[in-house]
C-alpha cells in the first residue's frame, strides 16, 4: 500500500467507503499513470458500490446565534413577525423551497423560522 501525500487526495479517499479506501489507493499510484475521479466512479456504479446522497438522511447544518441571548426583534429587513416566507436551501440535488414563518428577526442579517431554525436573510423572500 503506497500512502498518498496528496492533502486533497486525502481528503477525497475520505468520501469513499472504507472497504473502498485500498482499491482507490492502488488505483491512484501515480507509477502506473494513476485514475482520476471518473474511472473510479464508473468502476464503483459497476461494483454497486457508489455512495448516494439521500434527501430523507442527509444531515441539516445547524445554525447557531454567535452570541448567548442575541436580542429578537418583531420586525426587521422588510420582514415582521409572523409573515409567511419562503425559505431556499441549497443541497447537493437541488435547491429545496420550505415555506413557513418569521418567528424572530436576529442581528446581524438572520432569521428565525417559527419551528426555530436560523437562516440568513438573503435565502429568505416572502411567500
Amino acid at each position: 500500500m503506497i500512502p498518498l501525500r496528496n492533502p486533497v487526495d486525502e481528503e477525497r479517499l475520505n468520501l469513499f467507503p472504507k472497504s473502498q479506501h485500498k482499491d482507490y489507493r492502488r488505483q491512484s499510484d501515480e507509477r502506473d499513470g494513476g485514475c482520476n475521479d471518473a474511472e473510479l466512479v464508473a468502476e464503483m456504479r459497476r461494483e454497486g458500490t457508489l455512495k448516494v446522497l439521500d434527501p430523507k438522511t442527509y444531515a441539516l447544518p445547524a445554525v447557531r446565534a454567535t452570541r448567548a441571548a442575541p436580542e429578537e426583534r418583531e420586525s426587521g429587513y422588510g420582514f415582521k413577525k409572523g409573515d409567511a416566507i419562503a425559505i431556499t436551501e441549497c443541497f447537493p440535488w437541488g435547491a429545496v423551497v420550505t415555506i413557513s414563518k418569521v418567528g424572530a428577526i436576529l442581528e446581524p442579517g438572520m432569521i428565525r423560522t417559527d419551528f426555530g431554525r436560523i437562516f440568513p436573510v438573503s435565502q429568505v423572500r416572502r411567500a
